[in-house]
This record gives C-alpha cells, sequence and structure tokens, in this order.
C-alpha cells in the first residue's frame, strides 16, 4: 500500500505520464492480490481425490498429470464427455500459478496467473473433475491399467494418462 501511495505521489509531482500509468498498474495489481486472497480461501471447495487402499479396485478413467491451463483444459473437455477425470499436481502449483504476473497474451483473459488457474480449478470442479494434490514420481506405462506412484506413498491407477507439465 505505501508503495502504491508513493508511486502515485510521485506521477503526480512529476506529471510523468509513466510513472502515474505504473502507480496505476500497482493499483490495480494490490486490489486483485487481495481479491485473490478472498479467493485463496475458497480454494478448499475443490473436490479432493482419495486413492483407494485396495489395488483391486477399478482404475480412474483418465487421470491428468499437471494442473495448469493445458492440464485443466483437458480435464474440463474430459469431465464434460463424462469421464470424470482426476487432476495429480502438487498443491504449489507450475510456473504460473507460482507467480504473480499478468497473464495478458491468452486470449480473452486479463488476469494473474494464480487467478488464472482458480478460475479454472471450480471450472472443472464444476463440471466433475477431482483433484489429488501430490507429485507424481513415477508411472509405470508397461501394464495395463497404468500406475502412477506419487509422492504421498500412495498409487493411482488408471486407464488413460494425459501428460500436461508444461
Amino acid at each position: 500500500e505505501a508503495l502504491v501511495k508513493e508511486l502515485a505521489r510521485r506521477g503526480d509531482a512529476m506529471g510523468d505520464e509513466i510513472a502515474a500509468a505504473a502507480a496505476e498498474a500497482a493499483l490495480r495489481l494490490e486490489e486483485d492480490l487481495e481479491a485473490e486472497e478472498d479467493e485463496d480461501d475458497e480454494e478448499d471447495d475443490l473436490p479432493r481425490y482419495e486413492p483407494p487402499d485396495d489395488d483391486d479396485v477399478a482404475a480412474e478413467r483418465v487421470v491428468i498429470l499437471g494442473g495448469g491451463p493445458a492440464g485443466l483444459s483437458a480435464a474440463i473437455y474430459a469431465a464434460r464427455a463424462g469421464l470424470r477425470p482426476v487432476v495429480v499436481a502438487p498443491a504449489g502449483g507450475g510456473q504460473l500459478l507460482g507467480k504473480g504476473v499478468w497473464v495478458e497474451n491468452f486470449p480473452g483473459v486479463n488476469d494473474t496467473g494464480p487467478g488464472l488457474v482458480l478460475k479454472m480449478q471450480r471450472h472443472a470442479a464444476e463440471v466433475g473433475a477431482s483433484f489429488y494434490e501430490h507429485a507424481v514420481t513415477r508411472v509405470h506405462l508397461d501394464r495395463r491399467p497404468f500406475v502412477l506412484e506419487t509422492s504421498s506413498g500412495a498409487n493411482v491407477s488408471a486407464h488413460s494418462v494425459i501428460v500436461a507439465t508444461g
């Protein structure tokens, strides 16, 4: 907040269009970050996947490795097709989720990376995707169903695996 006020003061004092634009951008970013903090409280509403304890339980139809825009797009389309996909990705997210940068080169989007990912997660959840927030440490593609070992120590079995790890 102090930075925003200082930039605004300097922009007004100098009459400099660049400083005024920077102050306006900083204010907009601060407002959006505050809104994202409020949205983060709602993030726990995402449906969580729990791997079965028994290896004899039927495999998932579709498992998606990666929780960025590509993985979440795949989850949305798979869920809309009734496949009940499971998105497997660490909670910390990938490059886009870990940065507070503006995404201005994605058609129709003017949001921060975390804001975009959160909206896509909610969309995927609304149409039937679930989320397992662990890293995949190994994938066994030499047998069917495929087996994904995770950092939690649990295995996830899948008939189809979509790799969308950026």
